[in-house]
């Protein structure tokens, strides 16, 4: 859903667009949206918000979307609780062309998912069942180069928000706090546990 907020007493629809599976993430690019969903990732274009319209998609799904410059990176993650089972992967593609974006990178996590992801300095760090850390200077050697990991616990919606040298993630029990001064060894600073899962994190933005 597309919403006016431009009188915030009085927020408005403009516009929406119907996907075909449950959406997941979403990332603003100029005039495009990437909407992650469990199928794919499709490519809306939003320049007029009355009208979006899909101009194409990535055929596979992803769990979280993050850019930084012209890559898109996209993580995927799931947990088959009866199993016990775990599995996630992160891609990575060239947004010289954001309407046919280009593969350029592809991991696949045995028995680790990889729900959410950030971006920052030529690293990608991952959050699902702990923090993973990849290197993406050298695309061909591509793998986990750093991990702190949290076994136990459900997945839940993991998520990431990076801070400088900071990263506040959410894992089962709450909120967690790792320094990233060494990217490919964080290490956990802090935490405070919550009753009760939770789902999202946003940076706090000061009144002027």
């Amino acid at each position: 859903q597309i919403v006016d907020v431009s009188d915030p007493a009085h927020p408005q629809m403009a516009g929406h667009y119907y996907s075909r599976s449950l959406p997941t993430d979403l990332l603003l690019f100029n005039d495009l949206l990437f909407l992650a969903t469990w199928e794919s990732i499709d490519i809306i274009n939003i320049k007029n918000v009355e009208t979006p319209h899909k101009l194409g998609a990535i055929s596979s799904g992803a769990t979280s979307l993050a850019r930084d410059g012209e890559r898109l990176a996209a993580g995927w993650g799931s947990c088959y609780f009866r199993a016990g089972y775990c599995e996630g992967g992160f891609r990575l593609f060239d947004l010289t062309d954001p309407e046919r974006p280009f593969p350029i990178g592809d991991l696949q996590f045995n028995e680790l998912p990889g729900y959410d992801v950030a971006l920052a300095n030529d690293y990608a760090f991952v959050t699902g069942k702990g923090l993973s850390v990849i290197d993406l200077a050298d695309l061909e050697a591509m793998q986990i180069n750093g991990r702190y990991p949290v076994e136990d616990g459900w997945l839940f919606a993991s998520k990431i928000l990076l801070d400088g040298d900071l990263a506040y993630t959410i894992q089962h029990t709450g909120l967690s706090v790792f320094d990233l001064s060494q990217p490919t060894n964080p290490q956990w600073i802090g935490s405070y546990t919550t009753m009760n899962p939770l789902t999202d994190l946003a940076p706090c933005v000061p009144r002027i």
